[in-house]
C-alpha cells in the first residue's frame, strides 16, 4: 500500500503504511545490530598476534588448547545465532504468498 500510496502521491496514506512497516521492521533491525554488536565484540578480542583469527603463523589453530577449542565454538554459536537474525519474520499473509511464489 505503501507503493500505491507513493506513486498515487497521496503522502498521508503513505505516512501512515511506512510508519506500519518501521514498526514492524524495527525488532529485526535491533535483532540483528545486538547479534552485530557481539560478534565485532568477539572478532576484536580475539584478533590478535596469538588469538584464533591472527595473522601470525603461531596462531594457536596448529596445535589447539582446551581455550582455543572452546573460542572456535563459541564463534561458531555467535555465527549461527547472527545467521538466524536475518531471517525476516514473516506475517502468515505474508509467508503465505512468498511461498505461492516460490519456484520448485
Amino acid at each position: 500500500m505503501a507503493k500505491f500510496a507513493s506513486d498515487e502521491t497521496d503522502f498521508e496514506t503513505f505516512i501512515d503504511q511506512r510508519k506500519i512497516i518501521v514498526e514492524f521492521l524495527e525488532p529485526q533491525y535491533q535483532r540483528i545490530a545486538a547479534a552485530n554488536d557481539l560478534w565485532t565484540s568477539f572478532v576484536k578480542e580475539r584478533k590478535t598476534a596469538n588469538g584464533i583469527l591472527g595473522t601470525r603463523s603461531e596462531t594457536p589453530l596448529h596445535n589447539p588448547t582446551d581455550q582455543t577449542v572452546t573460542a572456535i565454538i563459541q564463534a561458531t554459536v555467535l555465527l549461527e545465532r547472527y545467521a538466524k537474525t536475518v531471517e525476516r519474520d514473516l506475517t502468515p499473509e505474508v509467508e503465505l504468498i512468498v511461498r505461492l511464489h516460490q519456484k520448485y
